[in-house]
Order: structure tokens, then C-alpha cells, then sequence
């Protein structure tokens, strides 16, 4: 594995870990997350960004290296694997509680099915 490969899969997780953070609804990101979508997209890109600056001497295993270690810096900070996981958390809770209320409905629905 060259240092162009290390480059492509440091650049990689971060678009991973972009994507899943797009791909969480906004409206339970804002309710459940300790942090906004913004500041990890914006921590993402400026990590990313900082990890680059040596490549304008050349791509060499120092500056793969040196970009590996800031993409996943921005990428795997235990702080947004716990926003996402608390994302998924809140939506769990969220799907139970609508499940419960159905068969609320339907259990009052299917008492008054014979009232005149």
C-alpha cells in the first residue's frame, strides 16, 4: 500500500463518516445531539483541510501520513460517534412510541366497533 492509497483512504473516511452524518434527519439531530451538524461537517473539513497542506510539496509517506492522521482525527472523535449514537437512540424511542399509540388507537377503535 503506497502513500496514494493511504491518502485516498484517509480522504475516504471522512466522506464516510460526512455521509453518515448526512444521512441522520436533521430534526432529530437537532433534538437528541450534543452538537450541531455544522460544527462536525465544518470539524471534518478543517481536519481534512489541515491534513492537505503537505501535499503541496509532493505526496510522499510523511504527508500521507501526516493526512491519515488528521482525517481520522476529524473522522473518529468519540464525541460524534456518541452524537450518532444518540441519534439512533432518540429514533428508536421515537419509532416505539408511535407503535404504542397505534395500538392505543386501534384498541379503542376496536371497542367502539359495535356502539350503535
Amino acid at each position: 500500500m503506497g502513500p496514494r492509497v493511504t491518502a485516498i483512504v484517509a480522504i475516504g473516511l471522512v466522506c464516510l463518516a460526512l455521509l453518515v452524518l448526512r444521512a441522520q434527519p436533521a430534526g432529530s439531530w437537532r433534538d437528541s445531539a450534543e452538537h450541531s451538524r455544522a460544527f462536525w461537517c465544518c470539524w471534518m473539513v478543517g481536519s481534512a483541510a489541515v491534513g492537505l497542506l503537505p501535499l503541496v510539496d509532493g505526496l510522499g509517506w510523511a504527508a500521507a501520513a501526516w493526512l491519515g492522521l488528521w482525517c481520522a482525527f476529524g473522522a473518529l472523535q468519540p464525541a460524534f460517534v456518541a452524537d450518532v449514537l444518540e441519534v439512533r437512540r432518540h429514533l428508536t424511542r421515537l419509532r416505539v412510541r408511535g407503535r404504542r399509540l397505534r395500538a392505543a388507537a386501534e384498541e379503542r377503535f376496536a371497542s367502539t366497533e359495535g356502539l350503535p
